[in-house]
C-alpha cells in the first residue's frame, strides 16, 4: 500500500500490516463474504491514478468468494453457491465501499488487469470452493471441490457509472472448464494467456475435470485495432526527474474504440505501466497498473502530437522497483508493451528525485514541432500557439502570436 504497510486479507478479518514491527492495524470485517482461499475471490488493486486532490491512493477490490460461515466449513461446501458481490478499501477511507455485483456468482476467477485500464475476470467455477478431495470428502466431484464451471469472461471497467461497470458485450464463452490450479496472465501485445486446472493430487487425464494441459489466448476487442507505436519510449524510469517525450505521428493517432481519430484523440492518449504478477490459486501477486502523468503539444499541420510524460510518483511504495511493461493507449487502444526498467530494479531504498510539473497542453497551428519545455515552463513551437493550462482547479486560456 502507499504506506509501505501490507494489506492482509484471512476469513473475513482485514488488517494493515507494518511488517518491519509485525504490528497489526485492523479495518472492519468483510461483511459479505469469504474471499480468501478455499473460498479464493477474484481480487487486483484497481488501477494507480494520481487523484484530483494530488495523492496516489491505491484501493483494492474483491469480487467473488463465498458467503460460507464458520461452522460450516465441515458441510458438503460443493453444494455452496459462489457469491457474486464486490467490495473495495483503501488506505484513505478504511471502510467497504459497495462496488458493482459480478452477473454471476464465481469463485477461483483471476482478474488480470489490461492497459486499457479495464480487469478482465477469466476461469472460475459458481459453487463449491478451491482443491480436491480426499477419503474425508466424498462428496466432491471426481475430486473437484467445485463444480458449475464459469465459461464466459467479463470485463471491469473503473471508469464508467456505477451501475454498469461489468460488461461482456462482444466477449465469447471458452469450452474449457479452469477449475482449482488455473493461471492466467497479460501478454506483451496486449492479449491474455489462460492455463491450467487440475482439481486432483496428481495429473488425472480420465476425470470429469481432467488435468488441463491446453493453453488459450483471450483476444480483447482491441486487438485488431491498428495499434499506435510512438517514438521516443524509454528504457528506463525513476521515481521522480525530468519528463521525458513520446512523438506520435498522424497514424499512431488514427485509431481508438470510440470513432474519433487524429489528434481529436490527443485528450485521449495515456502512459501505462504494467507488473503482471505471478499467477497461482486465483491470485496475481504483486500485479499493478499505475497511469503516468501527461499532457501533450498537438501540431495541427501535420497531424502529430508530442507526449509529455511524467516519470513515477516518488513513492516506490506504490510501484516496486524491477521490470515492468509500459504501453501508450491511445482511445482504449494499446501499443505493444515494451519491458523497461523501473528505480535500480534492486531490492534496496531507491534514488528519488523531485515531483516536476509538466508543461501546459498547447497547440501549435502550422510551423515546424519540436517542442521543448522552456525556462518559463512554455513549449517552443513554430506557428501559432495557444496554451491551455490546469491551474488549481481552473481552466486558464492563454493565446500567443508568431514566436514564443
Amino acid at each position: 500500500m502507499p504506506s509501505g504497510k501490507i494489506l492482509v486479507y484471512s476469513n473475513r478479518k482485514v488488517a494493515l500490516l507494518t511488517y518491519q514491527t509485525g504490528e497489526e492495524d485492523y479495518l472492519p470485517d468483510d461483511p459479505y463474504a469469504v474471499r480468501t482461499y478455499p473460498a479464493s475471490a477474484s481480487s487486483a488493486m484497481l488501477p494507480l491514478k494520481r487523484g484530483d486532490d494530488g495523492e496516489w491512493d491505491a484501493t483494492v477490490m474483491y469480487c467473488g468468494g463465498a458467503n460460507i460461515q464458520n461452522n460450516e466449513w465441515n458441510g458438503t461446501l460443493i453444494d455452496v453457491q459462489a457469491d457474486k458481490s464486490c467490495i473495495k478499501i483503501s488506505e484513505k477511507t478504511r471502510q467497504w465501499e459497495i462496488e458493482d455485483e459480478l452477473p454471476e456468482g464465481r469463485v477461483m476467477g483471476n482478474a488480470i488487469h489490461l492497459p486499457d485500464g479495464t480487469i478482465l475476470v477469466v476461469n472460475g467455477a459458481g459453487r463449491g470452493v478451491a482443491g480436491y478431495a480426499d477419503y474425508t470428502q466424498p462428496w466432491g466431484n471426481d475430486d473437484s471441490l467445485a463444480d458449475d464451471p464459469v465459461l464466459t469472461p467479463v470485463i471491469y471497467d473503473p471508469a464508467r457509472p456505477q451501475g454498469s461497470r461489468w460488461n461482456r458485450d462482444g466477449l465469447k464463452a471458452s469450452t474449457i472448464p479452469r477449475m482449482y490450479h488455473s493461471t492466467a496472465t497479460l501478454l506483451p501485445d496486449g492479449s491474455v494467456m489462460i492455463s491450467g486446472s487440475n482439481p486432483h493430487q496428481d495429473v488425472a487425464l480420465d476425470k470429469f475435470y481432467p488435468t488441463e494441459y491446453a493453453v488459450e489466448i483471450f483476444y480483447p476487442l482491441y486487438y485488431n485495432q491498428r495499434r499506435p507505436n510512438p517514438s521516443g519510449v524509454p528504457d528506463r524510469l525513476g521515481y521522480g526527474g525530468n519528463p521525458f517525450n513520446l512523438n506520435f505521428t498522424s497514424d499512431d493517432l488514427n485509431t481508438g474504440m470510440s470513432g474519433s481519430t487524429g489528434t481529436d484523440n490527443a485528450s485521449k492518449i495515456k502512459v501505462v505501466l504494467m507488473k503482471t504478477g505471478f499467477s497461482t490459486h486465483a491470485l496475481n501477486f504483486g500485479m499493478r497498473a499505475l497511469e503516468l502523468e501527461v499532457s501533450y503539444t498537438v501540431n495541427t499541420g501535420d497531424g502529430s502530437i508530442v507526449l509529455h510524460v511524467n516519470q513515477l510518483p516518488t513513492n516506490p511504495a506504490l510501484f516496486p522497483p524491477g521490470n515492468a511493461w509500459i504501453f501508450t493507449v491511445v482511445d482504449g487502444v494499446p501499443s505493444l508493451g515494451k519491458q523497461i526498467m523501473i528505480g535500480s530494479g534492486n531490492i534496496e531504498q531507491q534514488k528519488t528525485e523531485d515531483y516536476q510539473s509538466l508543461p501546459p497542453v498547447t497547440i501549435v497551428t502550422g510551423g515546424a514541432l519540436n517542442p521543448k519545455p522552456n525556462a518559463a515552463g512554455r513549449t517552443i513551437g513554430g506557428g501559432s500557439v495557444s496554451a491551455v493550462a490546469v491551474v488549481a482547479g481552473a481552466v486558464v486560456v492563454a493565446l500567443f502570436g508568431g514566436w514564443l
